[in-house]
């Protein structure tokens, strides 16, 4: 029991509570927000917050990590983590961490799925386009 509560006291100090917040509640239904399904972690940047997330499956806490930190060979005090929806569509289809340093981009019209236990770490980069 106690090792579960310092895990959840080590994870709530590395997340951003104000960011999370406004991923879950500016992308998602209220129903799914209020469960906290993303973790927006510090030093990620919220580029642009335009288009539509869509968590399938069960709506859990902690279900997608953003920025996340844990590569020992990067130092996550100067790499960001880069969120940018330019209108598109993200669709999350299970677990999914996205590691700090990794960019995220999804253009006009995109559609980007991440299928179940989908893991990327620091220095990795993803653009959508349709």
């Amino acid at each position: 029991m106690f090792r579960s509560i310092g895990k959840l006291l080590k994870l709530l100090v590395q997340v951003s509570i104000i960011k999370t917040l406004y991923f879950n509640f500016h992308y998602l239904p209220i129903l799914q927000a209020i469960h906290l399904p993303i973790l927006v972690f510090r030093g990620t940047k919220l580029a642009q917050m335009k288009g539509d997330v869509i968590v399938d499956g069960v709506c859990k806490f902690a279900n997608v990590l953003i920025g996340k930190h844990g590569v020992g060979t990067l130092d996550f005090k100067k790499e960001r983590t880069i969120w940018q929806n330019n209108n598109g569509t993200v669709v999350f289809n299970g677990r999914a961490s996205i590691g700090s340093g990794a960019r995220i981009s999804v253009n006009k019209e995109a559609i980007l799925t991440f299928g179940k236990n989908f893991c990327i770490t620091g220095g990795s980069s993803i653009i959508c386009s349709k």
